[in-house]
């Protein structure tokens, strides 16, 4: 395997698949990525068996052929060059050969056998554009419960359906559900899944650095939720379970609607959290009918040191 790249287009995905490594570092290959040379392009994998992540990077490649590499050792490395050309070359016993200008590097792989094999996508179930998902995503993974007894907790919901899409997030104190007006063809039952609370944190990131109007194309099987934003994906294993009937502790009957300015609201939040002497509660609803929008119950202010007014 040989190739070259350019160092700021090879560094940003880089970055990007370093949301799927091992933390802990029980097992080797997982804290490695997978390079993957063909054609006109890199291919670059990570996964923790729980994430996974796969991108790809624009090369002229020399020799095609497939190498691991230490994720966060070539991060560091890739970060540190100057801005050009970079060249990546295997050696024997799975060693890599990194080399920009005057500066070379090389890195101890492992047996790209050694590397677990990501799940083939399935066929996409919807498409949902980035601004969209962006923002449902931005107003409801705060919600996400932490406590692992709540594992059903640990994630929000996403549901799609024809004319629209809602994500609903709880911990059992506080409920937010944000829904928006969306055409989607040739979606015949409404498509429910529950998203774990890490995956949301990283497709928030995937989100953001792509055009608003770029289509995220949703795929899932058995076990696993697929997001594919152009050339990136991002794998993730689904919550087993049910999520609780949200519906049941919103005002069924609710006639009153509320307009409130945001940045008024949130100088006024955080003005009254200064003294932190007791906890803020504030509660709003969107009524049950009427076009769709936003929904917040019960949004907490915690006590403590700390930023005023930050958001439990």
């Amino acid at each position: 395997m040989e190739f070259y790249a350019q160092k700021s287009d090879l560094l940003k995905e880089l970055e990007l698949v370093q949301c799927a490594l091992e933390r802990k570092g029980t097992i080797p290959i997982l804290s490695h990525v997978l390079l993957e040379a063909a054609d006109f392009n890199v291919r670059i994998s990570a996964t923790d068996l729980e994430l996974g992540a796969r991108s790809n990077c624009s090369a002229k490649v020399k020799t095609p052929g497939v190498a691991t590499v230490p994720a966060r050792r070539v991060l560091e490395i890739v970060r540190s060059l100057p801005d050009s050309e970079v060249r990546f070359k295997l050696l024997e016993n799975h060693s890599v050969q990194v080399t920009c200008e005057r500066s070379t590097f090389k890195l101890v792989g492992l047996a790209k056998d050694n590397f677990p094999a990501l799940p083939p996508v399935p066929k996409a179930k919807a498409e949902v554009p980035a601004g969209i998902l962006a923002g449902l995503v931005e107003k409801t993974s705060f919600a996400v419960s932490e406590a692992e007894s709540r594992f059903t907790l640990n994630g929000a919901l996403l549901s799609v359906k024809a004319g629209s899409v809602k994500m609903v997030a709880t911990d059992g104190h506080r409920l937010t559900l944000a829904e928006r007006k969306h055409a989607t063809a040739d979606l015949a039952p409404e498509l429910s899944l529950l998203i774990p609370k890490r995956a949301l944190s990283n497709l928030r990131r995937v989100l953001s650095e792509a055009a608003e109007e770029a289509n995220v194309q949703i795929a899932s099987d058995e076990k696993h939720i697929f997001f594919a934003v152009g050339d990136r994906l991002l794998i993730s294993r689904m919550i087993a379970g049910t999520f609780p009937n949200y519906e049941a502790v919103l005002p069924r009957e609710n006639n009153k609607l509320l307009e409130l300015d945001t940045d008024q609201v949130r100088v006024a939040v955080r003005r009254v959290a200064l003294p932190r002497e007791r906890a803020v509660e504030w509660r709003a609803a969107a009524p049950r009918e009427g076009p769709p929008g936003d929904c917040l119950v019960g949004r907490r202010i915690r006590r403590g040191d700390g930023d005023p007014g930050r958001p439990e």
